[in-house]
């Protein structure tokens, strides 16, 4: 077969043609895939960019919160301290080994000093007292009445007392560190059981009344910061033998005479570092302790009691300070009380002690003026320095010396 050599340049001509825009058409796939694959890596790559950019900002803005919150944590503290009452910035200075004790006279809640609680508020006989009780460890107060609703009171008694419990609302907030004591001749004038039950009921702690004389003996004992106590109620003034507790009758720990109080607080003096016996005895309205006070303080300091409280004579009585762990006050007076017409019984003190387990590192008294259900807290000089004075010369015979501030030194 011949060839024509036109057709044949022609088709190569062609085939040319067509291979260049197969090149032509190639390559333009080509840059469009660059273009498809260069276009997405380089917006991620700018994301990854700014995602890195952004982590550490992040990382610098977390830091920078860190250091501020940091910060913030150290000056609330500070300002917290600052706006806290004096009262709790010295509770919190004080050493870790220190126990702060309160003690407060006779004290009830029926009568004129209900009215008061309903016409001013439940807090209203503590209100002005109440820094001194917030910073106290440890409160114990002699409850000069019965607790209950009964009003089932004992007919023999010319002044026969029980409290509604719904007045037990003013030691609410001291709850979880008060102990009343009920041995007095007011604290059986309802039916006891009642007045366990509703002390019970209400979580207060209490001493000198129980189920049986066990019971009633049985003391309070806690340790606070390291120092452990055991608080005694009993009483030297009862209406009747009734009262008495013993091993089948509920009733109130008396001490007519030492025993068996005192084999109790011996028993106790091996195991804790202070025996606290608080006592209702002495005459009303005397301000001299009586024989027979001196001599059961002996005893029950032979047998061991470190700090020994009293009260029912409605003033104040003689304080002594005869050792490194052992004190006496033989009558608080009254507290929160109804307004006496001797005007000796409407001045009294709450009295505070620093205990350690060595010793009885500081005392003070805070003076006070019971008027109308209201426990006032005396700061003017003229008022404090009556009661101060009055005081200091009760307590002449012992080795007391009281300043203005109302500090105590054994001398």
């Amino acid at each position: 077969m011949e060839l024509n050599p036109e057709k044949i340049l022609e088709v190569r001509g062609m085939n040319r043609t067509e291979r260049l825009k197969q090149r032509q058409k190639k390559s333009k796939r080509i840059k469009l895939l660059t273009i498809m694959i260069l276009v997405p890596a380089l917006l991620l790559g700018l994301a990854f960019s700014d995602h890195i950019t952004e982590g550490r900002e992040n990382n610098r803005l977390k830091e920078s919160q860190d250091e501020e919150e940091n910060q913030a944590l150290k000056e609330p503290v500070e300002d917290q301290k600052e706006k806290e009452p004096l009262h709790a910035k010295k509770t919190a200075d004080r050493e870790e080994d220190v126990l702060r004790v309160l003690f407060l006279g006779d004290s009830m809640m029926t009568g004129n000093v209900a009215g008061a609680l309903d016409q001013h508020g439940m807090d209203y006989p503590l209100r002005e007292f109440a820094p001194v009780l917030q910073a106290a460890d440890l409160i114990v107060v002699n409850l000069e009445t019965a607790v209950g609703t009964s009003g089932e009171l004992m007919e023999e008694k010319s002044f026969a007392f029980q409290t509604d419990p719904q007045y037990l609302e003013l030691f609410e907030p001291y709850k979880d560190k008060l102990v009343f004591t009920l041995a007095n001749n007011h604290g059986m004038d309802a039916p006891v059981m009642e007045t366990i039950q509703e002390l019970e009921t209400e979580g207060f702690h209490y001493v000198g009344i129980g189920r049986n004389q066990q019971e009633a003996f049985e003391p309070y004992t806690t340790s606070i910061n390291g120092v452990s106590v055991a608080v005694f109620g009993a009483s030297r003034v009862i209406p009747v033998p009734e009262w008495r507790a013993t091993d089948t009758r509920p009733g109130m720990a008396t001490a007519y005479s030492p025993e068996p109080l005192a084999s109790y607080v011996a028993k106790w003096s091996e195991q804790v570092d202070y025996v606290i016996p608080y006592l209702h005895w002495g005459q009303e309205l005397e301000e001299e302790p009586d024989e027979n006070q001196i001599e059961l303080a002996d005893a029950l300091k032979e047998a061991g009691a470190n700090l020994i409280v009293g009260a029912h004579p409605h003033v104040l009585q003689a304080m002594e300070w005869n050792g490194p762990k052992q004190f006496t006050a033989y009558s608080l007076g009254n507290f929160v009380f109804t307004t006496s017409h001797d005007s000796r019984a409407n001045d009294t003190v709450a009295l505070e002690m620093e205990l350690t387990q060595e010793e009885i590192q500081r005392v003070k008294v805070h003076p006070a003026e019971i008027r109308f259900g209201l426990v006032r807290y005396l700061e003017k000089p003229e008022e404090r320095n009556r009661i101060l004075q009055r005081l200091a010369k009760l307590s002449n015979n012992g080795n007391l010396r009281i300043d203005s501030g109302g500090k105590l030194y054994r001398e």
